[in-house]
């Protein structure tokens, strides 16, 4: 569960044998790239994979959410 407040959420662990996975994009609008970040975990908060990467030709912040998904689902 993710709050959008000022203060750092707290990640929360999935239940059963499910795997959570974290995503995240940044976009620059100058330059149309984006970097994206994300992580899996299983339910005893245990790093499963992480991935980082960056794109070129990203028309949108949106679009660039969207890459990050796209990464997130891939890797699931």
């Amino acid at each position: 569960m993710l709050t959008r407040n000022c203060t750092v959420p707290e990640w929360v662990p999935p239940r059963d044998q499910f795997v959570c996975f974290n995503f995240d994009a940044a976009y620059d609008p100058k330059e149309f790239t984006s970097g994206l970040g994300l992580v899996a975990r299983n339910i005893r908060g245990e790093i499963l994979a992480t991935k980082s990467t960056l794109h070129v030709g990203v028309a949108s912040p949106f679009a660039a959410e969207a890459l990050a998904c796209v990464q997130a689902v891939a890797l699931g």
